[in-house]
């Protein structure tokens, strides 16, 4: 969480009860050295919110404050001010140390928990957020479908950009890429053994979700799940270099939200091509290719135009950006394939008991 103020609540609101027990919920405010003012005020405010709502809780440690909440636990990070977050580790450091204090809970207490979940403080989760992953085949990496919330200030914009999410992924299907799916932290699990045997999220300022979905990829299966979908902030920003908020900002300035930038679809045709002589690209490299070929070839098309011309996009509607993203969210949802093996999840959860256990954080 990095300058939320109250508005974490809503999302806390939204986290549903665990399968198998009590939820631990923990939540990393964060900032870096020079955040300006009016950040490291609404993070203030954040933990002034969560005092009003949860009550002082009991102090572990400096900087680390255990609550009861309705689905278990909240146990709150504070990296501001003094332990603000290196600039350059970022969002990174933040889900690392979230992550990290979640995977050590979940083996001080020995929990049987087969995921754990990484999302953001402006998020809304679905009812079936912790049942869909309990159905999930035992990939190391779990995906939610998602969908943006619009902005008042953004408009069709935000539609524009995950129509461009969309449209990539659905690219990368069509070429037959293993790294076909989205990465956008807010939407990951990841199982235990696998962000072991990756060492955890990459300490980066941005693309940590990236980096730490191609790691996973390498050593196991990364799956979309079926659910309801995680609803995503769709409000312009800078707090980053890269990702949604900047994407917003530039799309908010376009007269016509539909002439956003997209890869060409000559692109997707090549690396088709190319991925069935050398299938063993990752998502590193394949987004390396996909830049080589726009900039010596293939320069990026509007993206009005590339839905219409790109061959894995036929019979789908040219009305608003809003229903065309319904439609490739659809595609999308028939690309998934069935989950059927179930397996015990939490954000950290032990199993269930007549009563309410200790929290797994007890020593």
């Amino acid at each position: 969480s990095y300058a939320e103020a109250a508005g974490v609540l809503d999302t806390l609101d939204t986290v549903p009860e665990g399968c198998r027990g009590p939820v631990l919920i923990v939540l990393v405010v964060n900032e870096p050295p020079e955040a300006p003012a009016p950040r490291i005020e609404a993070n203030q405010r954040t933990f002034h919110a969560l005092e009003r709502r949860y009550g002082r809780g009991r102090a572990l440690q400096p900087g680390m404050r255990l609550r009861d909440h309705p689905r278990g636990y909240l146990l709150s990070i504070d990296r501001t001010g003094p332990e603000a977050i290196p600039k350059k580790q970022g969002v990174g450091l933040a889900r690392k140390i979230g992550l990290d204090l979640t995977l050590a809970a979940a083996v001080h207490s020995k929990s049987a928990v087969a995921y754990l979940h990484s999302t953001d403080a402006d998020v809304r989760l679905p009812e079936d957020y912790f049942a869909a992953s309990e159905r999930a085949d035992g990939a190391d990496g779990l995906l939610y479908p998602f969908s943006h919330l619009p902005d008042d200030d953004t408009g069709e914009a935000i539609f524009a950009y995950e129509a461009s999410l969309r449209y990539y992924v659905a690219g990368l299907r069509f070429a037959g890429s293993q790294y076909a799916f989205h990465t956008i932290g807010s939407l990951i699990a990841v199982s235990p053994q696998g962000y072991a045997a990756v060492r955890g999220v990459p300490k980066r300022c941005a693309a940590e979700d990236f980096y730490l979905l191609n790691k996973l990829r390498k050593v196991g299966q990364v799956r979309t799940l079926r659910s309801g979908p995680v609803l995503l902030s769709g409000r312009a920003s800078s707090r980053v270099p890269f990702g949604t908020g900047p994407a917003v900002t530039r799309a908010a300035t376009l007269q016509d939200p539909t002439q956003y930038p997209v890869y060409h679809p000559a692109v997707f045709e090549r690396l088709r091509q190319e991925l069935h002589e050398t299938p063993q690209l990752d998502g590193f490299q394949t987004l390396k290719r996909v830049h080589a070929l726009r900039d010596a070839e293939y320069p990026n098309q509007p993206l009005r135009h590339a839905l219409a011309e790109a061959p894995f996009f036929a019979g789908l509607p040219s009305t608003s950006l809003r229903s065309i993203c319904g439609a490739l969210a659809c595609l999308e949802a028939g690309s998934v394939g069935s989950a059927s093996r179930p397996a015990s999840t939490a954000l950290t959860g032990g199993a269930a008991q007549p009563e309410r256990p200790a929290s797994p954080l007890e020593p």
